[in-house]
C-alpha cells in the first residue's frame, strides 16, 4: 500500500502508515500495539484467537480486508482511502450477523468489571507512559467477591523503554499490594493482551522482560494460594486506568489505600457497575 520493496508481514498489517490509521478508526490502536510487541507471527495468530469473540471479529475483518486492498493495488488497483477500507470493513462486519436487527445492535451492552467468583480478589492493574520522557505510572485496586474495595495503589515508573515494560512493572506493583492485603485467592485482570499472555505461558521468561514476568511468578508463589492472570477489555479496567494516569501527577512515589479511600477513587469504583459472575 505505501509501495515498499521490502514489506514483511509486520509491516503490511501492522507498522504501515495507512494500515495505522485503519487500526485507530476503528478503536483498535491498543491491540495493534500489543500485537507489536509479540515475537513472531503465530503468536500474533495465538493473540487473535484469545480476544473476545466481537474483537476477535473486527481484527479478522480487517487483516482480511486490508490484505484484500493490498493485492488490489499490486494487480494495479487505485489505492482505496481510509475511509473507504474502514467503511468496506464494517460493512463485512455487519454481513456476519445479518440476523441481529441494527437497533439491537447498538443497544448492545458496554462491558463493565465484573465481580470474582466467591472467596476469590480481583485486582485490576495499569499502566501509563510518556514515550518522550520514558516515565510511566501505574496504578492498581483489589476488590471482593461483593465488589467493595479492600486496597489501591498507584505510583510513578522511572526509565520506562516499553509499554510492556511498564505493564510488567505495574503487574509486580499490584502482586506486592496484594500481598500486604493479606489476601490469598487472587484473580489478577490486565487489558494488556501481551502480559497476559506472557505470564501465563511462560514463553517469553528467557527475553529481555523475562527477568519481570519471572519476579512476578515467583512473587504469587510466595505469597498466594491461588494467583490467576486474565486479559480483560480496556473498560472493564477503568479504574485501574485512572489510578494510572493519576500517579503521574503524584508529589510522592508511591501511594496505597486501605482504609480510608479518596473522594476521586470512591467515585471511580462507583461507576464501575460491579455484576457477579454467573
Amino acid at each position: 500500500m505505501c509501495s515498499r520493496l521490502d514489506e514483511d508481514g509486520g509491516h503490511i498489517f501492522l507498522r504501515c502508515k495507512a494500515v495505522r490509521q485503519v487500526w485507530r478508526q476503528l478503536d483498535l490502536e491498543e491491540i495493534r500495539l500489543q500485537f507489536l510487541e509479540l515475537p513472531n507471527a503465530m503468536a500474533v495468530v495465538q493473540a487473535v484467537c484469545s480476544l473476545s469473540d466481537n474483537t476477535r471479529s473486527q481484527v479478522a475483518v480487517l487483516l482480511w480486508d486490508w490484505w484484500t486492498a493490498r493485492k488490489k493495488v499490486n494487480a494495479g488497483d487505485k489505492a482505496r482511502s481510509t475511509g473507504e477500507v474502514v467503511s468496506l470493513i464494517q460493512r463485512h462486519l455487519l454481513d456476519f450477523s445479518p440476523t441481529v436487527p441494527a437497533a439491537v445492535r447498538e443497544a448492545a451492552p458496554v462491558a463493565r468489571w465484573e465481580a470474582p467468583s466467591p472467596d476469590f480478589v480481583k485486582v485490576n492493574f495499569d499502566a501509563a507512559l510518556h514515550q518522550d520522557t520514558r516515565d510511566g505510572a501505574y496504578g492498581f485496586v483489589l476488590r471482593s467477591d461483593e465488589g467493595d474495595v479492600i486496597a489501591a495503589g498507584a505510583g510513578k515508573l522511572m526509565h520506562i523503554k516499553s509499554a510492556l515494560q511498564a505493564e510488567a512493572e505495574a503487574c509486580i506493583a499490584a502482586i506486592e499490594g496484594a500481598g500486604e492485603a493479606g489476601v490469598h485467592r487472587v484473580v489478577f485482570e490486565s487489558d494488556c493482551l501481551s502480559l497476559v499472555q506472557a505470564l501465563n505461558t511462560g514463553e517469553s521468561d528467557g527475553a529481555e522482560l523475562g527477568v519481570l514476568f519471572r519476579e512476578a511468578h515467583n512473587s504469587c508463589s510466595l505469597r498466594f494460594e491461588v494467583a490467576r492472570f486474565v486479559q480483560c477489555p480496556r473498560a472493564c479496567n477503568h479504574v485501574a486506568h485512572s489510578l494510572a494516569q493519576f500517579g503521574f501527577r503524584m508529589e510522592v512515589p508511591a501511594s496505597v489505600w486501605t482504609k480510608h479511600f479518596p473522594d476521586f477513587i470512591v467515585s471511580l469504583v462507583a461507576s464501575d457497575s460491579a455484576a457477579p459472575v454467573g
